[in-house]
Parts: structure tokens; sequence; C-alpha cells
């Protein structure tokens, strides 16, 4: 309440913070979104993103369930637009030089032109298929 009177607040997407599906992404949305009004890039290894989001360290003592983490945030967030300057979360994944992790670099993109993310997935690109849909909802109109 003390941040409401004194009108220190954090502008929120609620509708991208809608469309995540994992709590943990959900609330690091929510750090990286205000980091990144301020900063153009915020980075984190994999191991200094469990302990910042209180998760159990010993679930992830693997490089590659660390690895798992990260491309699950990835799948959660990139693409995902932020609260300011009409811009989108860009998150990229890397192996740290010296190779025993994964960081995770969060940077925003202000030119995210008609390549929103899909959470769709294509099933069927079978041209004729394709064809055969389309003549049916042609019918049908």
């Amino acid at each position: 309440m003390q941040n409401i009177r004194n009108q220190v607040t954090i502008p929120v997407n609620f509708t991208a913070r809608k469309s995540i599906k994992s709590e943990v992404a959900k609330a690091l949305y929510n750090r990286v979104d205000s980091i990144l009004a301020k900063n153009d890039k915020y980075e984190k290894t994999a191991i200094n993103l469990v302990n910042e989001l209180g998760l159990k360290a010993s679930r992830y003592q693997y490089k590659s369930q660390r690895k798992a983490f990260l491309e699950l945030l990835h799948r959660n967030l990139d693409g995902l637009p932020l609260s300011v300057n009409k811009s989108h979360l860009i998150v990229t994944l890397s192996e740290t030089a010296n190779k025993r992790d994964w960081k995770c670099v969060f940077t925003k993109n202000t030119e995210m032109k008609k390549q929103a993310r899909s959470r769709l997935e294509i099933v069927n690109t079978e041209p004729s298929f394709r064809e055969h849909l389309v003549s049916l909802i042609d019918e049908t109109v």
C-alpha cells in the first residue's frame, strides 16, 4: 500500500500475463517486465534464476534439468508483449562460457512485425487437405 501512496507502481500487461501457463514463468515475467522498463537487457544463469525465484535447488542440480527449466521459460515468455513502449520480450538461451550451466538473456524488441508467436501447432501441412477444407468452408458460406 505504501508504494501506491507514493505513486511507485509498475504497469502490468494483464493480457500477456494471463496467457502464461506456468506459475514460475508468470512470476518471472513480472520481474523481467519491470527490469526491462529501465534496461535494454537482463541476463541470468539458470542456477541464479532458480535461487532468485525461490525454487528447490536440488530439483535442478543437473545441467540438463536446468536447460529444460529454461526451455520452459522460453516457451512461455518469448514474444510476449511488455507493458511499456509497445515492445516484446525476446528470450535467448545459451550455454555459459565455462560450459557448466545455461543462461537466459532477456531483451526487448520494439520492432516486432507481424511475426507474432503462435501457440497453435500446425497439424496437417498437405496442400490438398487445405484446399479441401477451403472448398468446404466456401460451400458452407
